[in-house]
């Protein structure tokens, strides 16, 4: 994902880059969106660019709300069951889930839903997390990303993911696209 904002980073695209970059923090971890904005600083700072981020309190209640109705929205039929079986896991994860990562940082303004989806494909395809990678295949679907525009976004970041899991998702695209 580093590689490919140098070319596209310009006033307008600040800010998306920066929200991309935060979602990075729940795929891949707190190194790497630290990482990632320490290098979209310095390009700021080359391009001689700046954006104010949007902020808000931290309010649990108002982030549990979102994060549900967010979660819902991208798991659709299969979200009683993922939020049962991440209770049985880990009560605390499934806590942070919602809270952290739906509610918080997902429904942020900056990036769109769909937009938001396909960070999270890109990250988890880069990755190579498998069945994040699907969940989140499957909510971009959900939340309005066509077929054609996810086979865009495996088609760009082909060089950076291991080959398997972008053949994966171009299967799960096919077998969806059958389905239709």
């Amino acid at each position: 994902m580093l590689q490919l904002f140098d070319d596209y980073l310009s006033y307008e695209t600040a800010a998306a880059f920066y929200e991309a970059f935060l979602e990075l923090y729940l795929f891949a971890g707190f190194p790497a969106a630290i990482a990632a904005m320490e290098r979209l600083h310095q390009k700021l700072v080359e391009k001689q660019l700046s954006f104010v981020p949007w902020t808000e309190p931290y309010d649990v209640a108002t982030f549990v709300h979102r994060g549900e109705q967010l979660c819902r929205q991208i798991y659709t039929s299969v979200y009683a069951k993922m939020r049962q079986r991440m209770q049985q896991l880990s009560p605390q994860l499934d806590e942070w889930m919602i809270v952290e990562g739906y509610g918080k940082v997902l429904s942020r303004p900056g990036l769109s839903i769909p937009e938001r989806e396909l960070v999270a494909v890109a990250i988890l395809t880069v990755l190579d997390w498998a069945p994040q990678q699907y969940a989140h295949l499957r909510g971009a679907l959900n939340v309005g990303v066509s077929v054609d525009q996810c086979a865009a976004l495996l088609h760009r970041i082909a060089s950076l993911a291991p080959e398997s899991a972008v053949e994966r998702a171009r299967e799960f695209l096919h077998n969806r696209q059958q389905q239709q």
